[in-house]
């Protein structure tokens, strides 16, 4: 599938998901909003009975028109203007929030003019929070001589809970939606992973089809047997060295192979690191023809004995050194620095070559990733090397970092703990 192709399908996916949840959310707003209505006009009848019932029970004759406020989103206040018996208060609100279906926990309170005060309060249902009578719940909040107030504590849960249906729907459509995005990143992964194994297939072809070329053009002119004895040392030794080349580009990538199941064993033995830097150092300078100023050490840590696998931690310098010399230009200048700090043995390999973009900086560790280099393939390799090496540094047990700048280069540093 072509990248325009997934970005279109990528754009299409964003904008239904995103239109779905307006609508999603508009709907369960709209649902919300009704049963708002339908609770506060279920509560004001409900008050409303009970104050003609207070009415009736002081010998009075109800009035049809009870002022009915509402101060907050939670309270409502019932101007009753006529003296308040909890007893009767109490008795019919049970009564007729029992006859409206209002099972939810509430608390109520009177205010009495005489001590401009509230006067009693109660609490029915399991409510979390603790009454404060005559304090912020039930402050003076209208200028009624004799009222009664509601408050509901628990009156948003409880109206989304009556949303009943709406709440399944809008758990299916959070939960199409959420297939519907994990499908997307599985098909950009997959997108991913298909380039990435074009390109090792095309890095593999090209980094194993030059020396077995090689070869084949060494072992043909060598069958022919018309040459002196010197000519045939050097075909010889063309064929050893890319037989050699060969056998360590199988050997990397079986090393990776073998890192990302775990099937490896570090064999550690007390080692001393310079001493491997040392020979890592020699066999990069004989591979490359390289000088002392080309490659520098600064090895300054004082306790240079670590426990580690040798052998991986050499092809770990290896790599590190390999991968400087690659993406730096000719006149290349590396330096190797061990030093101690915060009870770490702090390895650096800084380069002063092509650097590293702050966007691809994360991606370096990746297996297969190389940087883009446009149509310019003068970097050879895999894609490997950096990969082994968080590999190898993680199963230690130690951390690696990288620091990097375009145009000036970059350091990859190992933080080695000391036990």
């Amino acid at each position: 599938m072509r990248t325009s192709h997934i970005r279109v399908i990528v754009f299409i996916g964003f904008i239904a998901i995103s239109g779905v949840l307006l609508l999603q959310w508009n709907w369960m707003a709209q649902a919300l909003k009704l049963k708002t209505e339908a609770f506060d006009k279920d509560i004001r009848m409900v008050m409303a009975e009970v104050c003609d019932m207070i009415s009736i029970a002081n010998g009075n004759k109800p009035d049809l028109r009870y002022p009915i406020v509402q101060p907050d989103e939670n309270t409502y206040i019932a101007n009753v203007n006529d003296f308040i018996d909890t007893v009767v208060l109490k008795h019919y609100l049970e009564k007729y929030m029992a006859q409206a279906g209002l099972d939810l926990a509430y608390e109520y309170a009177v205010y009495d003019c005489s001590y401009e005060d509230i006067v009693f309060g109660c609490q029915v249902g399991p409510i979390e929070e603790d009454l404060s009578l005559g304090q912020e719940n039930f402050d003076k909040k209208v200028d009624y001589l004799y009222y009664f107030a509601l408050r509901f504590p628990n009156k948003k849960a409880y109206l989304y809970s009556g949303l009943g249906p709406w709440n399944l729907i809008a758990f299916l459509v959070v939960l199409v939606l959420f297939f519907f995005a994990y499908a997307i990143w599985i098909l950009l992964r997959q997108r991913r992973f298909s380039e990435v194994q074009r390109d090792f297939i095309n890095n593999m072809t090209h980094e194993f089809k030059t020396p077995i070329s090689t070869i084949a053009v060494s072992s043909e002119a060598l069958k022919k047997g018309s040459m002196d004895a010197q000519k045939a040392q050097t075909y010889a030794e063309i064929i050893w060295e890319e037989a050699q080349r060969l056998n360590r580009q199988v050997e990397k990538v079986l090393d990776v192979a073998k890192s990302e199941k775990r099937n490896f064993e570090l064999h550690k033995i007390p080692t001393d690191v310079h001493e491997i830097i040392g020979k890592a150092v020699e066999k990069i300078r004989a591979a490359h023809q390289l000088v002392s100023e080309n490659l520098e050490c600064q090895l300054r840590s004082e306790d240079r004995m670590v426990e580690l696998d040798p052998l991986h931690f050499g092809n770990l310098v290896f790599n590190l050194l390999d991968n400087a010399i690659k993406y730096s230009p000719d006149d290349l200048c590396i330096v190797v620095r061990s030093f101690d700090r915060n009870n770490e043995m702090i390895l650096e390999f800084e380069d002063h070559g092509e650097g590293i973009d702050a966007s691809k900086l994360q991606r370096v560790f990746q297996k297969f990733y190389r940087i883009p280099t446009g149509n310019i393939h003068n970097v050879k390799g895999f894609g490997l090397g950096l990969y082994y090496v968080k590999q190898i540094v993680q199963a230690h047990g130690w951390q690696i970092e990288v620091e990097s700048e375009l145009g000036k280069g970059s350091i990859f540093r190992i933080r080695i703990p000391r036990t």
